[in-house]
């Protein structure tokens, strides 16, 4: 995925007696620069109009004519303008050029045809949060989550219908306010995840800077303006980011399996959970000799899931080993469990770990936490286990409700963060959206469980349904008794951006079995 830009900034108004904007010609300098040093955009592939301070209607035209658009369909292109504009008489905004004029929603509608997967248009003018985006991002059941989030375009504008844009007081900044905050947020290290930074958070950071402005700064107030019709959010790759590879541990015996060792460290204890297959039916007191020699063997090996976690304890004594004894792979993966052994070393609070209870007891000095349930909770399994095809059916059906549901949610809250609507009107939108995420909510939570083959894409639904659910946790009758208005934007804020999160790990998850879930589309439409 690649980056172009188009930054114009008009400084030149003197043809139709405006004002002269001296700041702006530094302003596609400044964002120019920030989108180089924040997004990783290539300078090559960012244009500027407006250099010599004067920009004609017909200038952009012609550069938009001429503008090889040498770009995949998978890529961005980000449109901004710095200068003059207003509300015409006939109730539309316009941005004003050296010689005249253009409708905001002409050049929005014009940038919307680009044939790139998604658009960014930044807007710092007077009175730029004066526009619509009819509609929402639709997800439908043809379409792969791959297609659909960072599809569309997105508009952020510098102030809102009723309020002017300024120029920055600090003579020393010597640009657009709004630009300024903006370039901050773009290039704001502390965003970067996984070599990627998402619009969403630059979005929550460029307002929360404009916050804190606004209260310092009254006389110079902006309320910036973002709406969207993107399917989730757009994800910038902004450098390489190699993660860290966890080994794991792996030993074949004559009576059992070590399947998997899993790190569980934390800042005062090395622990390890080990999952192991036993090959053949042993006794209570058999499981205790496994469990002693698994104990040995944990002792001498490494596992990690982070380089923080090795540096602090590689070569250091474990303190806590638990060991979970399945009879086949799908006792592993359903983590239904015959029984568990225990070992802690002196530094450990044994009282607890060796709590007793109806269901553990000590054979041969070795801890056991045995699951009564084992047999029934098997045969559950088998029997609940749903056809591959139909599950995937079931739950696309559901998800899609849920995705469109919550994009409808999201739409409604960030108007609230714009401030063009009060918070009775979020929630009389929230109080017509709820009662449907919580049917949809409930349906995919009964659904039958999945075969191996789609385990981790069915858990990647779940998690995603669980998010969507939690944004309805937050404008409930007791949410609004017991939970401040700050409190309850916070959350909101939170479940958003781990909602966008959740969309791409479903993303990811699709494509691994692409294969049968392009058979199940197949198979419908015969």
């Amino acid at each position: 995925m690649s980056i172009y830009a188009l930054a114009v900034g008009v400084s030149d108004y003197s043809l139709i007696g405006e004002q002269n904007l001296d700041f702006c010609k530094n302003d596609i300098e400044h964002v120019s620069k920030a989108l180089t040093k924040g997004l990783s955009v290539k300078p090559e592939q960012i244009f500027k109009i407006g250099e010599n301070r004067v920009v004609k209607k017909q200038s952009l035209i012609d550069t938009l004519k001429n503008f090889k658009f040498d770009v995949e369909h998978e890529d961005t292109f980000i449109f901004y303008f710095s200068g003059h504009g207003c509300i015409s008489r006939d109730g539309y905004h316009i941005l004003v050029f050296s010689d005249g004029h253009i409708k905001t929603e002409d050049l929005i509608e014009y940038f919307n045809k680009i044939n790139v997967k998604n658009k960014l248009l930044i807007f710092d003018t007077c009175h730029s949060g004066h526009f619509k985006i009819n509609g929402l991002p639709s997800l439908d059941y043809e379409s792969s989550l791959e297609k659909f989030l960072g599809t569309g375009y997105a508009i952020l504008s510098s102030s809102s219908s009723n309020q002017y844009s300024y120029n920055h007081p600090d003579s020393e900044k010597q640009s657009s306010l709004f630009t300024s905050f903006f370039n901050d947020a773009i290039i704001a290290r502390s965003l970067l995840k996984e070599g990627k930074k998402s619009l969403d958070d630059i979005i929550n950071l460029l307002f929360q800077y404009m916050k804190i402005w606004n209260i310092k700064h009254p006389e110079y107030a902006q309320n910036p303006i973002f709406r969207s019709k993107l399917g989730g959010t757009i994800f910038f790759s902004v450098e390489q980011y190699i993660p860290y590879i966890s080994n794991n541990y792996f030993l074949e015996q004559d009576k059992y399996r070590i399947y998997q060792v899993e790190p569980i460290h934390t800042a005062s204890a090395k622990r390890y959970i080990v999952k192991i297959i036993l090959k053949e039916s042993l006794s209570l007191e058999d499981i205790s000799k496994v469990h002693k020699e698994i104990v040995s063997i944990i002792m001498n090996i490494e596992v990690y899931t982070n380089e923080k976690d090795e540096k602090h304890w590689t070569g250091k004594l474990e303190n806590n080993i638990f060991c979970y004894y399945g009879q086949s792979e799908d006792d592993i993966l359903n983590s239904n469990f015959l029984c568990k052994t225990v070992w802690v070393d002196d530094t450990q609070d044994k009282s607890w770990w060796y709590r007793l209870s109806n269901r553990s007891k000590f054979i041969n000095d070795v801890y056991f936490d045995i699951n009564s349930n084992y047999k029934t909770l098997k045969e559950f399994y088998v029997t609940h286990t749903a056809e591959e095809a139909t599950l995937i059916h079931q739950t696309k059906v559901i998800l899609i409700h849920l995705v469109n549901l919550a994009e409808r949610l999201i739409k409604a809250f960030n108007e609230l963060l714009n401030g063009t609507s009060t918070e009775i009107q979020f929630i009389e939108e929230f109080e017509q959206i709820s009662p449907l995420i919580k049917y949809y909510y409930f349906q995919e939570s009964n659904l039958d469980l999945p075969s191996k083959e789609i385990k981790e894409w069915s858990a990647a639904c779940t998690a995603l349904s669980h998010t969507i659910h939690d944004f309805i946790l937050f404008y409930s009758e007791h949410a609004i008794k017991n939970r401040t208005y700050d409190n309850r934007i916070a959350c909101m804020k939170m479940t958003k951006t781990q909602y966008y999160k959740d969309l791409e790990k479903l993303k990811e998850e699709e494509k691994k079995i692409k294969y049968l879930i392009n058979d199940v589309v197949i198979d419908l439409e015969k």
